[in-house]
């Protein structure tokens, strides 16, 4: 007799492979939504890495950049939503618009150089 999808041994981990896969993008943009004075939103590091296609143990985290003007707790509030929805830590870093034209921001240069991943793109609709 077939047991039900959800105690096949496999369910767990196919559940956590889509939400690594494909969840991510759907929740930070949900919980990024709504904050105010927020430009972009990207996802960066080993997860952009992974959707990006470049091989590498699954991550263990989320990376996101917010370039904009919002409220620091308004940032860390939406981080941890997300959080607590993918069960993975979720890393905010913050850049004002200026911060993230700026070719001598080595951070800005890391993330501009590796796989990013569009979450929010507002100046793209404005």
């Amino acid at each position: 007799m077939l047991r039900a999808a959800t105690e096949h041994r496999v369910a767990h981990v196919l559940s956590q492979l889509l939400l690594l896969t494909f969840g991510p993008q759907t929740v930070v943009g949900e919980a990024f939504a709504d904050v105010r004075d927020v430009r972009r939103v990207y996802i960066y590091g080993s997860w952009a890495a992974r959707h990006d296609g470049q091989p590498g143990a699954l991550p263990n985290d989320v990376d996101v950049l917010v370039v904009g003007t919002p409220a620091r707790a308004a940032v860390y509030e939406a981080a941890d939503a997300a959080q607590d929805r993918l069960g993975l830590p979720v890393n905010p870093t913050m850049r004002s618009p200026q911060q993230w034209q700026d070719a001598s921001d080595a951070l800005v240069q890391q993330i501009k150089a590796s796989p990013l991943v569009t979450i929010i793109d507002r100046d793209a609709t404005d």
